[in-house]
């Protein structure tokens, strides 16, 4: 059964009415091309991708000739080759290839540089073989068109999958960043209400100058300035609060000539801070409640990470394990096959001569461990599978 969604159709119907207006010539030409050339031009796309910089955050040349430079010839024989109904399985691939870049976290400006490098390869091979003006056109056509038509595909998967992947990167690094979401919103709300205490004793008690009240300077300015902006990335949100701070502080240093401050200057000044004070709690609560939202994703009786993060985790203990050049096994970091088998023994066999004291009697357990060693395959699929 077709996995295509509504957008794919829309694609894979132009490209079997494309394909079905080659010629029985044009097709034997391109079958040549993909038997003859397929390496040569996987080694072109991955050759023009090494040269940027940023590829070499996602691609190494180990990769590339382990596995990714086979897999990308088999991938431009499918497009060059396949014709009427086949042409279903190539396009259901190539949601899956957009997938795995989506999980990989290539960007896809990186892979179209690529393949705009593999059009103009293929155009200058069918130039270079037919002679006839008009064939020639429509098999460069058909070459471009085909592979614009599965870059579409790849990028339409890419980005759906992206997009939940965004989302779990970023509740993962509010995890990371606040261990306690109510316990701090709790904290920071006393430093605000704190400093407005402050400020109100100041004024009521005759305080003349006001520069060591300012609120930027105070426990929740500074926690705000250093942490706030790393903890949220609603950057509208934060810039509302950054702006109501300056009014305040501006509020609080308009009258700074040494006098003693008018009964008319206090009371403007404490509803002015009264009213601001109570809206920068409203947007901050407004954060944290969000903030507690995604809290979701910890397990509410060990307070550990859900199976919604291992995807996300996976990603960045992949990068490290393959930037590190150091082994990767699933159930112990940075271990070895053999050293594994070791360690896990090891930790069944403490389990199991540790019994559970039930009521009177010992409760005896065991433990079964299942683990996978990382073979330098970027996708975490590879390792979850």
């Amino acid at each position: 059964m077709s996995t295509l969604n509504n957008d794919n159709t829309v694609l894979i119907n132009e490209w079997l009415t494309l394909n079905s207006k080659l010629t029985a010539e044009s097709r034997s030409v391109l079958q040549i091309i993909a038997t003859e050339k397929a390496s040569d031009l996987a080694q072109v796309f991955y050759s023009y991708m090494l040269g940027d910089e940023e590829a070499a955050l996602y691609l190494s040349v180990e990769q590339i000739k382990a596995r990714l430079s086979g897999s990308m010839a088999n991938w431009i024989k499918q497009v060059l080759t396949r014709h009427g109904d086949e042409l279903h399985a190539v396009a259901e691939r190539q949601q899956q290839i957009g997938s795995i870049h989506a999980r990989i976290g290539i960007p896809v400006p990186l892979v179209l540089r690529g393949m705009r490098k593999l059009k103009a390869a293929l155009s200058a091979l069918i130039q270079q073989r037919i002679a006839d003006v008009g064939q020639r056109f429509q098999m460069q056509n058909y070459v471009v068109m085909a592979i614009d038509l599965t870059s579409e595909m790849m990028t339409h998967a890419y980005a759906l999958l992206n997009q939940t992947e965004t989302k779990n990167e970023e509740s993962y690094r509010l995890q990371s960043l606040i261990s306690n979401v109510e316990v701090d919103r709790g904290k920071q709300q006393a430093a605000l209400f704190n400093w407005e205490n402050s400020l109100i004793y100041a004024l009521v008690t005759g305080a003349t100058q006001l520069q060591s009240y300012l609120l930027k300077d105070s426990e929740f300015g500074v926690w705000f300035r250093h942490k706030c902006a790393r903890h949220f990335t609603q950057k509208p949100v934060i810039n509302q609060i950054n702006r109501i701070i300056n009014e305040v502080d501006r509020l609080l240093t308009a009258n700074n000539n040494g006098e003693a401050l008018s009964l008319e200057y206090i009371q403007h000044t404490l509803r002015d801070v009264r009213l601001k004070t109570i809206q920068i709690n409203n947007i901050l609560s407004t954060l944290f409640e969000e903030a507690s939202r995604l809290k979701s994703g910890k397990d509410a009786l060990i307070n550990l990470l859900n199976r919604r993060f291992l995807p996300t985790v996976m990603k960045h203990e992949i990068r490290m394990a393959m930037q590190t050049q150091k082994p990767l096994v699933m159930a112990m970091v940075e271990a070895g096959k053999n050293n594994a088998e070791t360690v896990l023994e090891h930790v069944r066999m403490k389990i199991a001569q540790s019994p559970c004291e039930l009521r009177e009697e010992p409760l005896q357990m065991s433990l079964s461990i299942g683990f996978t060693l990382h073979d330098g395959h970027p996708d975490y699929e590879k390792l979850l599978q």
